[in-house]
């Protein structure tokens, strides 16, 4: 665990105090599977496309979200959590995905499962079918699953 403290002044005069508590990444992981969340695979109905995100969108989306996450702002504020650059949010992730898709779902049910690295270019996969849709974000280096989700329109 880590307590990241910010401290405005104004000269000698205290003006403000924010702490955030965060916890570290281990460099093992945490011990979970590698099998987790929806990791069926695309089919032959799958859209597919590759997202380009800036170094600084973190920070262009924390200015929106108010989410000040040092996580998502710089490398040198995201590497004492264990990353070696900044990550995106994951709710700008499920949200960017979300719009790409023709349709509006009703229910959206989202599995974060690795980080999405700052500057990048993620390749998003979706693919609609009788029940819904499933969408996946993969990042391009490693090809390795970042977040997978699916949709309906279900009650």
């Amino acid at each position: 665990e880590i307590d990241l403290v910010s401290e405005l002044y104004d000269g000698d005069t205290h003006l403000w105090t924010s702490r955030t508590t965060m916890f570290s990444r281990q460099p093992k992981g945490h011990g979970r599977s590698e099998n987790r969340g929806n990791r069926s695979e695309p089919g032959p109905n799958k859209i597919e496309e590759i997202w380009e995100l800036p170094a600084n969108l973190g920070r262009q989306y924390m200015k929106v979200s108010g989410d000040f996450n040092p996580i998502h702002l710089y490398a040198w504020t995201a590497k004492p959590f264990g990353f070696k650059k900044a990550i995106i949010h994951g709710m700008w992730s499920m949200a960017h995905a979300l719009a790409k898709m023709k349709q509006r779902p009703t229910n959206v049910s989202v599995n974060f499962i690795r980080p999405v690295i700052l500057p990048s270019s993620p390749r998003f996969v979706f693919e609609m079918s009788e029940e819904g849709g499933s969408f996946w974000l993969y990042d391009t280096e490693s090809n390795k699953l970042c977040m997978a989700g699916s949709t309906s329109d279900r009650e």
